[in-house]
């Protein structure tokens, strides 16, 4: 997977997503689309890691992708 494909994966959280709630669907996650998306985030960093043995039983290779966002 590419990070591209994996950037896209939580953009497509976006799905589960109510606007009018302001809440994701029960039992999905859509914390990584709105931080993707939070009008006042202006600091962004990512990471991404080969970890082929962070999951033993993940089809290999694995690779981790790690952003933190600025303001939380």
């Amino acid at each position: 997977m590419t990070l591209s494909e994996m950037v896209e994966m939580w953009y497509k959280e976006y799905k589960d997503f109510n606007y009018y709630e302001n809440s994701c669907a029960r039992g999905n996650i859509c914390g990584h689309y709105t931080k993707m998306v939070w009008g006042k985030l202006n600091m962004l960093g990512c990471a991404i890691r080969r970890c082929d043995g962070a999951q033993p039983t993940w089809p290999k290779p694995v690779y981790l992708l790690v952003c933190q966002y600025e303001p939380q």
